[in-house]
């Protein structure tokens, strides 16, 4: 995952009168991880075998 925005800190009053803080993302991407070339040939192959049985 990759961060895009800035980070944000927002402070506030716990119920016990403290200040507390909150560090907030404020945007992120998540990206598909790319799969093993063997993989990928191997499921073109299934659908090449299955298109061939079509025929």
């Amino acid at each position: 995952m990759k961060t895009t925005g800035k980070l944000k800190v927002d402070y506030y009053l716990s119920r016990e009168g403290k200040p507390t803080g909150t560090l907030l993302i404020l945007a992120f991407e998540a990206t598909k991880l790319a799969r093993p070339a063997s993989a990928l040939a191997a499921e073109q192959a299934a659908a090449a075998q299955e298109a061939n049985r079509a025929d």
